[in-house]
């Protein structure tokens, strides 16, 4: 409730997020972690944490504990196939003992050997509430990435028995209300040696778990492997220009690099060019004379990268503010 508190309350999740990602990333004390934040406090790039308007569009990528606390109309699980915890704990704490095993280079400890299995249990017990906390933040809609074959154990694995149907009502679907026409299968394609039983029927199911009702999507249905943009604006361009009635008389378009291979002739002299298009659609063949220009290069001058290297010395050396 206090000033600028939702601001607070966002730097006090990321610093737990920090927290965790330094005890991922090898840290075992409080003061190691205190130091690092010092260190990345003195960062110039070190900023407060973002906080989420509440009439903010568009897509937000976010681990599960940077979402802690916050809500979203729709909300994706993504990565299915990551472990829900490490196949081998990494560490051992007892705090009465001032105690903390660490494994190194594949080695561990006794007493992480002695306690490894209530270890791998603790770290099934977070990954369990890991996914609690993925699958409450939607609001609305709530997309959960899965197998219509069987069911995986992944780190989305405790969700299982919410969204899968029994094994003897799968191909028990009804209509879905809002959604398209789907098929008879959730599954696109297999591998060879997966079995052949049939996945989960696309529509509307009821879980083995729960009071909820769970639609099973075509994946048939969806726009797969889409073509990819990858920025080349200037075709979207020419193909506009190509539609275009009143074309200029002295426009010259060259229809990608295999026409222009195709057209265009050396001469020795300078370049012949293709074709020239009028703008009731006909063409006539122009030569474009072009000079060419040659430098010899001074003997003992320094090549590009030397050059570069300095640049770069300059703008790594001279102070912003100089006045020449």
């Amino acid at each position: 409730m206090r000033p600028a508190g939702h601001q607070v309350l966002a730097n006090v999740y990321r610093i737990a997020d920090l927290a965790r990602s330094f005890e991922l990333s090898g840290g075992v004390s409080f003061r190691g972690f205190v130091e690092e934040l010092d260190a990345q406090s003195e960062k110039a790039e070190s900023a407060e944490a973002p906080v989420l308007e509440e009439g903010a569009e568009g897509v937000r990528l976010m681990t599960v504990h940077a979402a802690k606390g916050l809500e979203f109309p729709i909300v994706i699980l993504a990565d299915m196939t990551a472990n829900i915890a490490a196949s081998d704990p990494d560490r051992y704490v007892d705090a009465r003992e001032r105690l903390c095993a660490t494994r190194l280079l594949r080695c561990a400890p006794w007493e992480l050997r002695e306690h490894e299995a209530d270890e791998r249990l603790r770290e099934r017990a977070e990954g369990v509430r890991v996914a609690y906390v993925a699958a409450t933040r939607a609001r609305d809609l709530l997309v959960i990435p899965t197998v219509g074959d069987e069911e995986l154990d992944g780190w989305l694995g405790p969700l299982n028995k919410a969204i899968y149907p029994a094994n003897d009502r799968y191909r028990h679907a009804t209509i879905a209300e809002g959604c398209p026409k789907f098929g008879d299968a959730s599954v696109v394609d297999r591998p060879f040696f997966a079995n052949d039983e049939p996945s989960v029927q696309p529509g509307l199911h009821s879980p083995q778990q729960g009071s909820h009702e769970v639609v099973w999507w075509d994946p048939r249905t969806l726009k797969l492997a889409p073509p990819a943009n990858l920025g080349l604006r200037q075709e979207e361009i020419l193909k506009a220009i190509r539609t275009t009635k009143n074309l200029p008389a002295w426009l010259l378009i060259v229809n990608g690099k295999r026409s222009a291979n195709k057209s265009a002739r050396w001469t020795g002299k300078g370049v012949r060019c293709f074709h020239r298009y009028r703008s009731n659609g006909g063409s006539e063949r122009v030569s474009v004379a072009v000079k060419f220009e040659a430098v010899e290069k001074p003997l003992g001058r320094s090549a590009g990268p030397r050059f570069g290297t300095l640049v770069h010395t300059i703008l790594r050396d001279v102070a912003l503010d100089e006045t020449i």
